[in-house]
């Protein structure tokens, strides 16, 4: 068969989706070689050795692939995003993945393009052949806001694509000195959703009730500009001295920060997977973690849970994961377990059994 893989906008530091692509496609042409696979729009900026034709434009409206399809007799389309459309008659399949519906669940939080998930992604969607989910919890809500019949749908977890490799922090000198060797970690953008102020205010009951703990909170991650709670946070930090906010961190410094902290935390409200809770049990970490959503699918029993909507609960499982060093030991025993249930050839293994129930 004949696979096209809708490209994504370029980025200069690839993330996100485009590093989900990248991971799914090394490992799909790594393990079939039955299968002919090239990117629809241009991604000579991507890394992959895959042919492709330069024909997209960025756009968040529909595409219609007519043309493309028919002259390059596509059997499969399959988009990681990008909403398209072309004549039935042509014969050829209709895949789309969706990462989350936070966007149309979260209207009132302005987290992104509404019209673009509530029209264009919303008509795609119905319009498919089949549907790949990124976790149980996205399937149910394609399912509830498009009114999607299930079996239509795959659900395909993530992989981890993290290097996974001990890495000291002190090789990192100006990082060490911020963060030392005693820290929660927190690794997220700065959006309301992701409950950043929830986790400080957390961290600072704890801190107020064992004055003496010299634990630190590490925040790392983007500052997003559209959604301005950095100032909340940084007035914390003014009275707190331990919440250490780094910023942007490379890949390698972020395994620095990982093989390194005591306990990491991830107390989002909505997620569509987790990617940071895989990956805190990838180095075999104790994690915190919101008891929402899709986050128990990748915590399972290897985590302690917390409701996000409550200071108290979290600050009750933040003491409860630093004080008792051996409970903490006993997640610890668990994380690589829990954790090697997730990989990107598991991934495009699941994806290959989908493409195949295309064969034509």
């Amino acid at each position: 068969m004949k696979i096209g893989i809708l490209s994504q906008k370029e980025e200069k530091n690839i993330d996100g989706i485009n590093r989900v692509t990248i991971c799914l496609m090394k490992e799909l042409l790594n393990i079939d070689n039955k299968n002919e696979y090239s990117f629809v729009g241009k991604t000579d900026w991507l890394g992959i050795d895959m042919p492709y034709c330069d024909i997209i434009p960025n756009s968040r409206k529909t595409m219609s692939l007519n043309y493309i399809v028919n002259s390059e007799k596509y059997n499969i389309i399959h988009s990681h995003y990008k909403p398209f459309e072309f004549n039935s008659k042509l014969g050829c399949a209709k895949i789309l993945t969706i990462y989350d519906l936070l966007v149309l669940n979260n209207k009132k939080e302005n987290l992104g393009p509404y019209d673009f998930f509530d029209k264009e992604i919303r008509k795609c969607a119905q319009n498919m052949d089949a549907i790949i989910a990124i976790s149980e919890n996205t399937k149910k809500d394609i399912v509830n806001s498009f009114n999607i019949n299930p079996d239509k749908i795959k659900v395909i977890y993530l992989g981890n694509y993290t290097q996974l490799k001990y890495v000291d922090i002190k090789k990192f000198h100006d990082l060490y000195k911020k963060v030392g060797n005693n820290y929660i970690l927190s690794v997220s953008t700065m959006r309301k959703y992701k409950n950043i102020n929830g986790l400080v205010k957390a961290f600072c009951a704890f801190k107020e009730k064992y004055p003496d703990n010299d634990i630190k909170l590490v925040l790392t991650g983007k500052n997003d500009p559209s959604v301005d709670i950095g100032a909340e946070i940084y007035e914390c930090m003014k009275k707190q001295k331990d919440i250490v906010f780094t910023g942007y961190v490379s890949d390698e410094e972020l395994s620095a920060l990982y093989s390194n902290c005591i306990v990491s935390a991830f107390v989002s409200f909505y997620e569509g997977f987790g990617l940071p809770v895989l990956e805190s049990l990838s180095f075999g970490k104790t994690v915190i973690c919101s008891n929402t959503t899709s986050l128990p699918e990748v915590g399972g029993d290897a985590v302690e849970y917390c409701n996000p909507y409550s200071i108290e609960s979290m600050a009750v499982a933040i003491e409860k994961v630093i004080m008792d060093e051996d409970y903490r030991k006993q997640l610890e025993d668990k994380a690589y377990s829990q954790a090697s249930k997730f990989s990107y050839e598991k991934a495009a293994r699941e994806t290959l059994e989908l493409y195949n129930l295309f064969k034509w």
